[in-house]
């Protein structure tokens, strides 16, 4: 078993009503506990220092099992990045969808090539405002990362092995596919890899 750091705030979550929205950072420090206040930066260093096959491994298991909240992992190699709008448009629902393509550099990883990842932002209509005390929503659809050195898919393998899945290779490309899982997609070659997000399985998180 590998030695992880604790995750926990990752997951936190809480009711969106006005009163969450005023208090949100209180109530997510409420629901951490104050023993637990260090654990974004303790996530945060071991993310910068671990071995790659490390890495691979934790970014496979956030997901795995459950959605978290997924800016958390990003913002841990690179505060820089180039936005860009792909799509936008207001759905049936009254609500803003904006399809975001973010574009890191400057990595605090040298063995990190490219980390891509597109994000759905849906700001809710006047009247869901008002009556969820909230402003929006939002979730990744899917993360790209590509690296110096290949990759083991032994460790990819060994994340997903609690789950059902089936693996197909075509042309040095191999894709999992995996059943109940946030993780609709792993798409590896030898030296990158592509999440893609089951929207079905998406947690619509209170962000603090």
């Amino acid at each position: 078993m590998r030695k992880l750091p604790k995750l926990d705030f990752i997951y936190i979550n809480f009711e969106k009503t006005f009163e969450t929205w005023c208090n949100k950072n209180e109530i997510y420090l409420n629901l951490l506990g104050e023993e637990n206040v260090d654990d974004k930066y303790h996530f945060d260093d071991y993310i910068k220092v671990c071995s790659l096959d490390d890495l691979i491994y934790l970014f496979i298991y956030l997901y795995v099992d459950r959605y978290p909240k997924d800016h958390k992992f990003p913002l841990a190699l690179s505060l820089e990045s180039k936005d860009d709008v792909i799509e936008e448009y207001i759905a049936e629902n009254k609500r803003k969808i904006t399809e975001e393509i973010h574009d890191f550099y400057d990595f605090e990883r040298k063995d990190i090539v490219k980390f891509i990842y597109q994000f759905r932002l849906e700001i809710y209509g006047v009247d869901e405002q008002i009556e969820s005390g909230w402003p929006a929503a939002g979730y990744s659809k899917y993360f790209f990362l590509e690296f110096t050195e290949e990759i083991a898919t032994v460790t990819i393998e060994e994340v997903i092995a609690h789950k059902k899945y089936t693996k197909t290779i075509k042309d040095g490309l191999i894709t999992y596919v995996l059943e109940d899982s946030p993780i609709a997609t792993l798409e590896v070659t030898k030296k990158s890899i592509k999440l893609t997000i089951n929207e079905d399985k998406v947690i619509d998180y209170a962000h603090a």
